[in-house]
Protein backbone atom coordinates (compact mmCIF):
# COMPACT_ATOMS: atom_id res chain seq x y z
CA UNK A 1 0.00 0.00 0.00
CA UNK A 2 1.47 3.36 -1.10
CA UNK A 3 1.89 6.09 1.54
CA UNK A 4 -0.67 8.88 1.17
CA UNK A 5 2.14 11.47 1.13
CA UNK A 6 4.15 9.97 -1.78
CA UNK A 7 2.80 12.56 -4.21
CA UNK A 8 3.87 15.29 -1.81
CA UNK A 9 7.38 13.87 -1.64
CA UNK A 10 7.61 13.81 -5.43
CA UNK A 11 6.44 17.41 -5.56
CA UNK A 12 9.03 18.48 -2.99
CA UNK A 13 11.80 16.58 -4.82
CA UNK A 14 10.84 18.21 -8.11
CA UNK A 15 10.84 21.64 -6.48
CA UNK A 16 14.29 21.04 -4.98
CA UNK A 17 15.72 19.92 -8.33
CA UNK A 18 14.29 23.03 -10.03
CA UNK A 19 15.71 25.22 -7.27
CA UNK A 20 19.17 23.67 -7.70
CA UNK A 21 19.09 24.33 -11.45
CA UNK A 22 18.08 27.94 -10.83
CA UNK A 23 20.85 28.37 -8.27
CA UNK A 24 23.34 27.07 -10.85
CA UNK A 25 22.22 29.68 -13.38
CA UNK A 26 22.30 32.41 -10.71
CA UNK A 27 25.84 31.43 -9.71
CA UNK A 28 26.99 31.92 -13.29
CA UNK A 29 25.36 35.34 -13.47
CA UNK A 30 27.24 36.54 -10.36
CA UNK A 31 30.60 36.72 -12.16
CA UNK A 32 29.87 36.38 -15.89
CA UNK A 33 33.27 37.67 -17.07
CA UNK A 34 35.17 34.99 -15.12
CA UNK A 35 32.82 32.28 -16.38
CA UNK A 36 33.27 33.52 -19.97
CA UNK A 37 37.07 33.33 -19.64
CA UNK A 38 36.81 29.78 -18.25
CA UNK A 39 34.54 28.77 -21.15
CA UNK A 40 36.91 30.33 -23.67
CA UNK A 41 39.83 28.37 -22.19
CA UNK A 42 37.81 25.15 -22.26
CA UNK A 43 36.88 25.73 -25.90
CA UNK A 44 40.49 26.37 -26.89
CA UNK A 45 41.57 23.15 -25.19
CA UNK A 46 38.74 21.37 -26.99
CA UNK A 47 39.87 22.81 -30.34
CA UNK A 48 43.40 21.55 -29.74
CA UNK A 49 42.07 18.09 -28.95
CA UNK A 50 40.11 18.03 -32.24
CA UNK A 51 43.36 18.43 -34.23
CA UNK A 52 44.10 14.80 -33.35
CA UNK A 53 41.10 13.59 -35.35
CA UNK A 54 40.04 13.14 -38.95
CA UNK A 55 36.36 13.14 -39.92
CA UNK A 56 33.83 13.51 -42.71
CA UNK A 57 32.02 16.75 -43.52
CA UNK A 58 28.78 16.86 -45.52
CA UNK A 59 27.46 20.12 -47.00
CA UNK A 60 23.98 20.31 -48.51
CA UNK A 61 22.42 23.39 -50.14
CA UNK A 62 18.64 23.55 -50.41
CA UNK A 63 16.70 26.04 -52.51
CA UNK A 64 12.92 26.39 -52.16
CA UNK A 65 12.98 23.27 -49.98
CA UNK A 66 14.68 21.14 -52.66
CA UNK A 67 18.22 19.80 -52.48
CA UNK A 68 20.41 21.53 -55.08
CA UNK A 69 23.89 20.40 -54.12
CA UNK A 70 25.43 17.88 -51.74
CA UNK A 71 29.17 17.46 -51.27
CA UNK A 72 31.16 15.18 -49.01
CA UNK A 73 34.64 16.03 -47.71
CA UNK A 74 37.40 14.29 -45.78
CA UNK A 75 38.74 16.58 -43.06
CA UNK A 76 42.05 16.42 -41.19
CA UNK A 77 44.76 18.61 -39.72
CA UNK A 78 48.27 18.45 -41.18
CA UNK A 79 51.53 18.49 -39.21
CA UNK A 80 51.47 22.30 -39.13
CA UNK A 81 48.02 22.30 -37.56
CA UNK A 82 46.27 23.53 -40.72
CA UNK A 83 42.89 22.11 -41.63
CA UNK A 84 42.94 20.11 -44.88
CA UNK A 85 39.69 19.57 -46.80
CA UNK A 86 39.47 17.01 -49.63
CA UNK A 87 36.30 16.42 -51.63
CA UNK A 88 35.41 12.73 -51.76
CA UNK A 89 31.78 12.85 -52.90
CA UNK A 90 29.24 14.94 -54.77
CA UNK A 91 29.56 16.75 -58.12
CA UNK A 92 32.84 15.82 -59.80
CA UNK A 93 35.47 18.45 -59.02
CA UNK A 94 37.17 18.08 -62.41
CA UNK A 95 34.00 18.35 -64.50
CA UNK A 96 32.98 21.48 -62.60
CA UNK A 97 36.18 23.15 -63.82
CA UNK A 98 35.18 22.88 -67.48
CA UNK A 99 34.27 26.39 -68.54
CA UNK A 100 31.43 27.22 -70.88
CA UNK A 101 32.51 29.55 -73.68
CA UNK A 102 30.91 32.74 -74.98
CA UNK A 103 28.56 35.24 -73.33
CA UNK A 104 26.66 32.55 -71.45
CA UNK A 105 29.90 31.20 -70.09
CA UNK A 106 30.97 34.61 -68.82
CA UNK A 107 27.56 35.22 -67.21
CA UNK A 108 27.74 31.82 -65.55
CA UNK A 109 31.24 32.49 -64.24
CA UNK A 110 30.17 35.88 -62.82
CA UNK A 111 27.25 34.22 -61.02
CA UNK A 112 29.62 31.60 -59.64
CA UNK A 113 32.04 34.23 -58.38
CA UNK A 114 29.23 36.22 -56.79
CA UNK A 115 27.85 33.10 -55.10
CA UNK A 116 31.37 32.18 -53.93
CA UNK A 117 31.94 35.64 -52.42
CA UNK A 118 28.57 35.52 -50.65
CA UNK A 119 29.35 32.01 -49.39
CA UNK A 120 32.68 33.14 -47.97
CA UNK A 121 31.01 36.06 -46.18
CA UNK A 122 28.37 33.69 -44.83
CA UNK A 123 31.07 31.38 -43.46
CA UNK A 124 32.76 34.35 -41.75
CA UNK A 125 29.46 35.39 -40.16
CA UNK A 126 28.68 31.91 -38.83
CA UNK A 127 32.26 31.53 -37.55
CA UNK A 128 31.91 34.79 -35.60
CA UNK A 129 29.05 33.19 -33.63
CA UNK A 130 30.43 29.66 -33.29
CA UNK A 131 34.04 30.61 -32.47
CA UNK A 132 33.96 33.99 -30.72
CA UNK A 133 37.07 35.59 -29.28
CA UNK A 134 37.50 35.69 -25.51
CA UNK A 135 36.63 39.40 -25.55
CA UNK A 136 33.39 38.81 -27.48
CA UNK A 137 32.46 35.95 -25.15
CA UNK A 138 33.03 38.14 -22.08
CA UNK A 139 30.86 40.83 -23.66
CA UNK A 140 28.17 38.23 -24.41
CA UNK A 141 28.09 36.98 -20.82
CA UNK A 142 28.17 40.43 -19.25
CA UNK A 143 25.17 41.57 -21.31
CA UNK A 144 23.34 38.24 -21.28
CA UNK A 145 20.38 36.97 -19.31
CA UNK A 146 20.79 33.61 -17.55
CA UNK A 147 18.32 30.77 -17.13
CA UNK A 148 18.44 27.04 -16.49
CA UNK A 149 18.46 24.89 -19.61
CA UNK A 150 17.81 21.18 -20.01
CA UNK A 151 20.42 18.43 -19.59
CA UNK A 152 22.50 20.26 -16.97
CA UNK A 153 23.04 23.37 -19.11
CA UNK A 154 22.83 27.09 -18.51
CA UNK A 155 21.00 29.11 -21.17
CA UNK A 156 22.45 32.55 -21.92
CA UNK A 157 20.78 35.03 -24.31
CA UNK A 158 21.66 38.53 -25.48
CA UNK A 159 21.25 40.94 -28.39
CA UNK A 160 23.59 43.27 -30.32
CA UNK A 161 26.31 40.65 -29.93
CA UNK A 162 28.21 40.38 -33.21
CA UNK A 163 26.08 42.82 -35.21
CA UNK A 164 23.64 45.54 -34.30
CA UNK A 165 20.13 44.11 -34.00
CA UNK A 166 21.18 40.45 -33.84
CA UNK A 167 20.18 37.92 -31.18
CA UNK A 168 22.08 34.89 -29.90
CA UNK A 169 21.38 32.14 -27.38
CA UNK A 170 23.88 29.60 -26.05
CA UNK A 171 23.30 26.47 -24.01
CA UNK A 172 26.52 25.66 -22.11
CA UNK A 173 27.20 22.53 -20.07
CA UNK A 174 27.75 23.44 -16.44
CA UNK A 175 30.26 20.64 -15.87
CA UNK A 176 32.72 20.81 -18.79
CA UNK A 177 31.78 24.36 -19.99
CA UNK A 178 31.32 23.21 -23.59
CA UNK A 179 28.53 24.46 -25.83
CA UNK A 180 25.64 22.07 -26.35
CA UNK A 181 23.52 24.25 -28.62
CA UNK A 182 23.66 27.66 -30.28
CA UNK A 183 20.98 29.68 -32.05
CA UNK A 184 21.27 33.12 -33.61
CA UNK A 185 19.54 35.60 -35.92
CA UNK A 186 21.63 38.16 -37.78
CA UNK A 187 21.97 39.99 -41.11
CA UNK A 188 24.27 39.71 -44.13
CA UNK A 189 24.15 42.26 -46.95
CA UNK A 190 20.89 43.52 -45.49
CA UNK A 191 19.29 40.07 -45.59
CA UNK A 192 18.13 38.13 -42.54
CA UNK A 193 20.17 35.07 -41.56
CA UNK A 194 19.28 32.54 -38.87
CA UNK A 195 21.45 29.73 -37.61
CA UNK A 196 21.24 26.72 -35.34
CA UNK A 197 24.14 24.51 -34.22
CA UNK A 198 23.87 21.24 -32.30
CA UNK A 199 26.97 19.87 -30.60
CA UNK A 200 27.94 16.31 -29.71
CA UNK A 201 30.83 14.81 -27.74
CA UNK A 202 33.10 12.02 -28.93
CA UNK A 203 33.17 9.19 -26.39
CA UNK A 204 36.12 9.99 -24.12
CA UNK A 205 37.08 12.87 -26.40
CA UNK A 206 36.32 16.46 -27.42
CA UNK A 207 33.07 18.18 -28.41
CA UNK A 208 32.28 19.03 -32.03
CA UNK A 209 29.54 20.73 -34.06
CA UNK A 210 27.50 17.79 -35.30
CA UNK A 211 24.93 19.70 -37.34
CA UNK A 212 24.70 23.34 -38.38
CA UNK A 213 21.72 24.79 -40.24
CA UNK A 214 21.86 28.29 -41.72
CA UNK A 215 18.72 29.76 -43.30
CA UNK A 216 18.30 32.81 -45.54
CA UNK A 217 14.50 33.31 -45.78
CA UNK A 218 14.62 36.03 -48.47
CA UNK A 219 16.57 33.73 -50.77
CA UNK A 220 14.57 30.61 -49.77
CA UNK A 221 18.01 29.12 -49.15
CA UNK A 222 19.16 26.67 -46.50
CA UNK A 223 22.67 25.32 -45.92
CA UNK A 224 23.12 22.21 -43.77
CA UNK A 225 26.58 21.16 -42.59
CA UNK A 226 27.14 17.86 -40.78
CA UNK A 227 30.33 16.45 -39.23
CA UNK A 228 30.64 12.74 -38.40
CA UNK A 229 32.84 9.60 -38.40
CA UNK A 230 35.53 11.08 -36.14
CA UNK A 231 38.66 8.90 -35.96
CA UNK A 232 41.64 9.62 -33.75
CA UNK A 233 44.91 9.67 -35.68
Amino acid sequence: MKPIYSAGRKSITGTLVTALFLLGAMAWSQDPAAIAVDISKAQKQNARALTQYSWKNRVEVRKDGKSKSTKLYQMRFDLDGKLQKTQIGGPDAQSSKRKQRGVRGRIKEKKKEKAKDFGEELVKLVTAYTRPSTGKLVDFFEKGSFASGSDNTVKISTGNYIKQGDRATMWVDKADKQMRKLEFTSVLDGKKVSGKVDYRTISGGPTYSARSTVTLPEKNLEVIVENFDYIKQ
